[in-house]
């Protein structure tokens, strides 16, 4: 049993990609099956992974976090025909947004002056980040009508843009 369940988590991550600087995306990297039906003619599926682990000695507390930000392709998809350079621009900055926000976890966690009651912590300021993620995701889409508007992609281009550079990758 333990030795399918570390296959199938083999699997899962071959369909996931870090983000990187060096590499955005690539209409390649979608490898979902399209919904027809849907009104959009791409979806990204991006996500935080998120792991932590606590150590006591004596009267200290470790507490270490592991935070990265992925793009799923085996639920990301896009339709025939719609693969140009704009949409998947609009796309890359869903990932993008993604990754800004496992940035903001991270200092969070990094900062925050955890009590006795840790765990509970940890918990709360995951959710609040996820929620803030979530929120900036459906914001994007309302004020870019999914990239139709033109102006409203590029405001989030270059808003997107600063953040990752006032937030840079902390090791």
């Amino acid at each position: 049993m333990k030795i399918l369940a570390s296959i199938l988590f083999i699997l899962v991550i071959e369909y996931n990609i870090p983000w990187t600087s060096s590499q955005p995306l690539e209409w390649t990297d979608f490898k979902g099956k399209a919904e027809k039906n849907s009104d959009f003619n791409a979806m990204t599926y991006s996500g935080i992974e998120f792991k932590w682990s606590s150590k006591s000695s004596g009267s200290d507390l470790t507490l270490t976090f592991n935070v990265s930000s992925y793009f799923d392709q085996e639920k990301s998809w896009v339709k025939k025909g719609k693969e140009t350079a704009y949409l998947l621009n609009h796309e890359q900055l869903h990932f993008d947004i993604t990754e800004l926000h496992a940035r903001h976890l991270k200092k969070r966690c990094s900062d925050f002056t955890f009590s006795k009651n840790y765990a509970l912590e940890v918990d709360s300021i995951y959710k609040v980040v996820q929620k803030e993620k979530n929120d900036m995701q459906e914001l994007y889409d309302l004020e870019s009508n999914h990239s139709i508007n033109k102006e409203g992609q590029i405001k989030w281009n270059n808003f997107v843009k600063q953040e990752l550079k006032n937030h840079p990758i902390k090791k």
